[in-house]
């Protein structure tokens, strides 16, 4: 099996999938990427990772022989991570319609930050799909949000499969893990950018209906909303329950999750929120916002709870029932132990494989994605 994967760069969320499927002597896998990594990125931590045996183009470099290599081969499989987010996207995708080639999207279902944004979006998509929807084989949609969205646009619930963005920890569980006491605190752990549509002012505003509880909060990350969520904080008189840790190493994540009894997404909307898969994967459970594609981990599994984006009162009740009911923490984090291993990049290529083989014709079942097969 051939796969060519469009990507704006090489994605540390999408690393463990590509890697997976290049380890199989049968797979030959392609990965084609507009730069190496965007600056923003870079000051986040983020470095080109191991992708195994792929081999890796960069659009602009591209020569004819491999040019003819992309485009000729009629049983290749392309796989465009996003569209109209990364400049180049277009062309070779039109170019590939032209070719009859077999393709696949992988995609969230954006990130608009006002109603208008979004309207105008799904005007785009809308206007897009009622084109090329035909040549499009299946849709890896990020989370329900995903599968809600290309289903608002009219596409085929037959063409959609659920999708998720891995992390590079290999699903390792650790069993240091001690809920918290009555004479400790419940420890929550917020990484992430300081953006609006992330919501942690609403995750400030549900600590200040928990002031009479020993709970005390870390943030991990940065940006433009720093400087009003400190006055926040003071106005709701519970600066003393925060610590602003500032940026961390990505190599470093997990030793920090580690040291917590549950992390917090408590985003507006957000495309997927992959912390939350390293939270998982290292026993820690989470409480994420249904405004985040990753609540999709917790509702089906167990691993955690979820909250509806903007409730901060849901959320209080939630945080308070973790910190009365220490054994229900422990009840998430054997949760996460049980489920690791199904968002990993190993069952996550896979799960693509089946789906391509599916689409080939070659599989008798429709494949269910594997956090799917989990009962609360």
């Amino acid at each position: 099996m051939k796969i060519v994967l469009w990507q704006n760069m090489p994605s540390l969320h999408l690393s463990p999938l590509i890697y997976n499927l290049s380890l199989t002597s049968e797979n030959t896998i392609i990965c084609v990427f507009e730069k190496k990594i965007y600056a923003y990125r870079e000051k986040m931590g983020w470095y080109v990772p191991d992708l195994g045996k792929t081999r890796m183009l960069y659009f602009q470099e591209i020569e004819q022989k491999e040019n003819k290599c992309l485009f000729n081969d009629a049983e290749s499989y392309h796989v465009f991570c996003g569209l109209f987010s990364i400049s180049f996207f277009l062309g070779p995708f039109r170019k590939l319609i032209r070719k009859r080639a077999k393709i696949v999207f992988l995609t969230e279902c954006g990130n608009a930050t006002t109603k208008v944004k979004k309207y105008l979006s799904n005007i785009k998509w809308f206007t897009f799909l009622k084109v090329y929807d035909k040549h499009i084989l299946a849709y890896l949609a990020m989370g329900r949000k995903g599968v809600n969205f290309y289903n608002s646009l009219g596409v085929g619930q037959h063409k959609i499969y659920p999708f998720a963005y891995q992390v590079n920890n290999s699903y390792k569980i650790f069993n240091r893990y001690a809920p918290c006491q009555n004479d400790k605190p419940l420890r929550l752990l917020y990484i992430g950018q300081f953006q609006r549509r992330k919501g942690i002012d609403i995750l400030l505003n549900a600590l200040s209906l928990l002031k009479e509880c020993n709970i005390t909060l870390d943030l991990i990350g940065h940006g433009p909303e720093m400087v009003a969520l400190n006055k926040q904080a003071n106005a709701l008189n519970i600066a003393n329950k925060l610590k602003f840790l500032g940026m961390i190493k990505n190599s470093e994540i997990n030793s920090y999750i580690l040291q917590y009894d549950c992390l917090v997404i408590p985003s507006r909307h957000d495309g997927w929120a992959a912390v939350t898969n390293e939270a998982i994967q290292c026993g820690i459970p989470a409480i994420v916002s249904d405004g985040a594609g990753s609540v999709d981990l917790v509702d089906s599994t167990g691993a955690g709870r979820s909250f509806h984006s903007g409730n901060y009162i849901e959320l209080s009740k939630i945080i308070k029932t973790f910190y009365d009911k220490p054994e229900l923490l422990l009840s998430c984090h054997d949760r996460c132990k049980l489920i690791a291993q199904s968002i990993s990049g190993e069952s996550l290529s896979n799960y693509l494989k089946n789906i391509l083989m599916y689409l080939n014709n070659s599989g008798n079942e429709r494949p269910v994605a594997p956090w799917e097969s989990f009962t609360v």
